[in-house]
């Protein structure tokens, strides 16, 4: 059985790649993702856990973590198109929760 942390963890990794995956862009940084995460779905996080999930999620291919231009302290998280496989549910990969049936 999965330890609440790493349910955790797993929740808020999907929830990046759904957020990303709404964005005209595909994109959004690092300071915005956390306010969405932590405020508009409750799910506690850090802008330091935030990164660590980003990072993460840049080694699985999933997004492309890049410095924001003009902005040394932001990392702008890109959605792949494998995270974009992931977010909808046609791909699972370990460590990301996978979606419900109708989300």
């Amino acid at each position: 059985m999965k330890d609440y942390a790493e349910v955790h963890g797993e929740h808020i990794r999907l929830s990046i790649l759904r957020i990303l995956a709404k964005q005209p862009s595909y994109q959004i940084n690092d300071s915005i993702l956390t306010q969405m995460v932590s405020n508009g779905l409750g799910l506690a996080c850090t802008r330091d856990q935030m990164r660590g999930h980003i990072a993460w999620l840049d080694e699985q291919g999933l997004i492309k973590a890049v410095p924001a231009e003009g902005a040394s302290r932001l990392t702008l998280a890109r959605l792949t198109e494998s995270g974009g496989e992931v977010a909808s549910g046609m791909r699972t990969v370990p460590g990301v929760q996978r979606p419900s049936p109708g989300e």
